[in-house]
């Protein structure tokens, strides 16, 4: 098996992950354009609130399982089963769990009879994503199987929405299609694992429970964080304002996310490939990720320049009041590609809990703040919110990993000066 404790490796990895998820993402995005001609900016903003929300629960069904399972399996790829079967055990528990939660927030969060049966549908989601290994098998060079499951599941999610989703009436379709779609990811990589691992099956281990909740619970909060960071802004409208203006903000945010997603797969190949590298390769995989997210800058110039444009070609004339929208969202791109590295660290470092404060420390402004403008700046208030959130969190994690000594300063990003200690 090829070492992936390298720079070349890392690009195989994420370019097997981005092209996977890039062709993945062409139907996803075509649902969700049919989805939103289909049913207009009030009741898509009912679908982006369940998705939403189904990602904040989903991290409850992950609790920091797969970040952690990607940094150990690649550091012992002939222990995915072992490592991974209690982890499946883990996550099909906590989703029982995330299910009640959700049915009980959903059902809070709508005023509607209609609107809280569709969210509280979109719990079904949750075990399907407790099956789902995802990034945990780049340890064993599976990131094609990885990207073809994803590819795969976008694919029945576009057909569904082509065939049953017609109009307001059928939105309670699209939980349901959700479900089956995660559930299809998660069945096509167990399925390409098994020639080399066996079938991998949820196993009940209360020891390694307790131990890997203790390690990944900071990763989970981490995770948490984030999302409220990222995402925050359409449930807080939900409630401050509109469903339609819901539906507005989604139509600008969903690129944004899916670009964002894109991101996670080159940090995500970053971690897998500075766990395993050595001293001297690890400051230079930092350096070219920190470059390569850079690089992002002028795209992000260009679609915020043209973004009432790009609404109306991509959403229709329905959705252009939400340009200024876009044209401030785009910009997380960028920060996060080139900043997110110095966050990335403090997981391989073992500094969870640093890399947690730091984050808390974003959600908090990211709650705080959006509240105090939503009322009166609306939509642009939220999303010069969001922006400044993830510029909050780089910056803190510069300060904290550098002054660990666990990366570089910038003089060595930029100019390629001394190195960086590192701990393992």
């Amino acid at each position: 098996m090829r070492p992936i404790g390298n720079w070349h490796a890392l690009v195989r990895g994420f370019g097997a992950l981005a092209l996977g998820d890039g062709v993945a993402r062409l139907p996803g995005i075509v649902a969700i354009l049919l989805l939103a001609r289909r049913l207009e900016p009030t009741d898509f903003g009912v679908v982006i609130l369940g998705l939403t929300l189904m990602g904040w629960f989903s991290l409850v069904v992950d609790s920091g399982t797969e970040a952690l399972g990607t940094r150990d399996i690649s550091r012992h790829p002939e222990r995915l089963r072992e490592i991974a079967e209690p982890v499946l055990g883990l996550r099909v528990v906590l989703s029982v769990g995330a299910m009640t939660l959700f049915g009980a927030t959903a059902w809070a969060a709508a005023s509607q009879s209609g609107d809280r049966i569709v969210l509280v549908l979109f719990a079904a989601v949750l075990p399907a994503t407790a099956l789902n290994l995802k990034t945990m098998v780049l340890g064993v060079r599976a990131a094609k199987a990885l990207g073809l499951s994803n590819v795969a599941s976008q694919v029945v999610f576009l057909a569904g929405v082509a065939v049953l989703v017609r109009g307001p009436d059928d939105v309670v379709w699209v939980p349901v299609l959700k479900a089956v779609a995660e559930l299809t990811y998660a069945a096509l990589i167990l399925a390409a694992l098994r020639g080399r691992f066996g079938l991998l099956r949820p196993r009940v281990d209360l020891g390694v429970w307790a131990v890997t909740l203790r390690q990944s619970l900071p990763l989970f909060a981490n995770g948490l964080a984030r999302a409220v960071m990222f995402s925050s802004g359409v449930v807080l409208i939900g409630f401050i304002v509109d469903r339609h203006a819901v539906g507005l903000y989604a139509a600008a945010h969903r690129p944004v996310f899916v670009s964002a997603a894109v991101s996670g797969f080159l940090l995500v190949s970053f971690l897998a490939s500075y766990s395993a590298a050595g001293r001297d390769e690890s400051v230079q995989i930092f350096r070219r990720t920190a470059w390569l997210g850079a690089a992002t800058a002028p795209l992000a110039l260009g679609v915020s320049a043209t973004s009432g444009f790009l609404l109306r070609l991509v959403y229709g004339e329905s959705y252009a009041a939400a340009a200024p929208v876009l044209a401030l969202l785009v910009w997380i791109v960028p920060i996060v590609l080139a900043g997110g590295a110095y966050g990335i660290v403090l997981i391989a470092a073992n500094q969870q809990g640093r890399l947690l404060c730091n984050n808390l420390v974003g959600a908090g402004f990211t709650v705080i703040a959006t509240l105090a403008v939503v009322p009166t700046a609306g939509m642009i208030g939220a999303a010069a919110v969001a922006v400044a959130a993830q510029g909050l969190v780089v910056a803190l994690n510069y300060r904290t990993s550098v002054g660990l000594g666990v990366a570089p300063p910038l003089g060595v990003v930029l100019l390629g000066r001394s190195s960086a200690r590192r701990t393992s």
